[in-house]
């Protein structure tokens, strides 16, 4: 098995792993973050050559077995903070933060990233429609998701704003 195909294979084990909490808590969808500039190989975390961009994916928790509905290229970061998703509760938006980036001055290392995504997940096809900057290397915790945000089943949190009308395109 090759590299490429390890890294979406961790992911796949990692969200089973997740639906039945996703379930329990009463939510309708996923939302995944494919960074797919980074494999983990014997527990080091290593630079793929050449990656391909990375995906957000949306999966609909309610079909059996759940099902991907939608993906749209978007930064994303699964290496670093592990806070990256969060989704609005009625499920129509998503934050996707991208913490770290293939560093441009050595493209064998990564560096520190300050992006944020906000994506429409009732678009169809998905829609990107702000793309804000934060702190390098921006995570949040679950205490600082408050009021109309929640964390995303299969990752964790994004830095939020306090209300959806601080994030313009």
């Amino acid at each position: 098995m090759t590299l490429h195909h390890r890294a979406p294979l961790a992911v796949g084990v990692a969200l089973l792993a997740t639906l039945n909490l996703a379930a329990a808590a009463g939510a309708q969808i996923a939302v995944s973050g494919n960074d797919n500039k980074v494999v983990n190989v014997n527990g080091v975390v290593k630079v793929v050559p050449n990656p391909p961009a990375d995906t957000v994916s949306v999966i609909d928790l309610k079909a059996s077995p759940p099902r991907v509905t939608a993906e749209i290229q978007a930064p994303v970061s699964v290496a670093g903070p592990p806070l990256s998703i969060a989704v609005t509760p009625d499920e129509s938006l998503a934050l996707v933060t991208a913490s770290n980036k293939v560093d441009p001055s050595d493209p064998t290392k990564q560096a520190p990233n300050n992006q944020v995504t906000v994506i429409d997940l009732k678009a169809n096809p998905l829609k990107v429609i702000a793309r804000l900057e934060a702190g390098n290397g921006a995570a949040a915790s679950p205490s600082t998701v408050r009021g109309r945000w929640r964390s995303s089943p299969t990752s964790s949190t994004a830095p939020c704003p306090s209300s959806p009308s601080r994030a313009r395109p």
